[in-house]
C-alpha cells in the first residue's frame, strides 16, 4: 500500500513554471513529473502509465506557461477557484469541478483568472498508442 498526504511530501514553490508568470505551489503526492525534476518524487509508485499526481496552488494572476505534450496526457481537475485553459489556441474557463483533458500533442497553458487562489489536482499518464475498442 502506498499512503502519502500533504504532511508526507515537501510543498515545492516552482517560479514561473513552463514559463508562466509568478510562482506556484506544488506538491507531488505520487509519482514523479520529470518536466520537473526540482519537485521530488516518487518514479516507483505506479505500476500503471500515470506518471504523477499533483495538488497546485496557484494565487491569483499565476499562470502556468505554453507547454507541448509529447507522449503523455493530462487532466486538470480544478477543486477551488477559476481558471482558463487554453489548448491548441482555444480557450475554456473552469470552475469548481471541472475538468479539462490535455491529448498527447496538444499544447496547452492555464492562468488562475480569479481574485482569489486556484487549487486544483494535475494527473499525468504516458501514452502508449493503440487501437480503441
Amino acid at each position: 500500500m502506498i499512503s502519502r498526504g500533504r504532511c508526507n511530501v515537501s510543498e515545492v514553490i516552482i517560479e514561473q513554471c513552463h514559463g508562466g508568470t509568478k510562482s506556484i505551489r506544488t506538491l507531488q503526492l505520487l509519482g514523479q513529473d520529470n518536466a520537473l525534476p526540482e519537485i521530488p518524487g516518487h518514479p516507483a509508485d505506479f505500476d500503471s502509465d500515470i506518471s504523477f499526481l499533483h495538488e497546485v496552488t496557484m494565487p491569483p494572476g499565476a499562470a502556468i506557461g505554453l507547454h507541448n505534450h509529447i507522449g503523455s496526457e493530462e487532466f486538470y481537475y480544478l477543486l477551488e477557484g477559476k481558471g482558463l485553459m487554453t489548448i491548441d489556441g482555444e480557450s475554456v474557463e473552469m470552475g469548481p469541478g471541472d475538468v479539462v483533458l490535455v491529448k498527447n500533442g496538444e499544447s496547452h497553458a492555464f492562468k488562475n483568472v480569479g481574485n482569489n487562489e486556484l487549487h486544483m489536482m494535475v494527473v499525468e499518464a504516458t501514452v502508449e498508442l493503440k487501437d480503441k475498442v
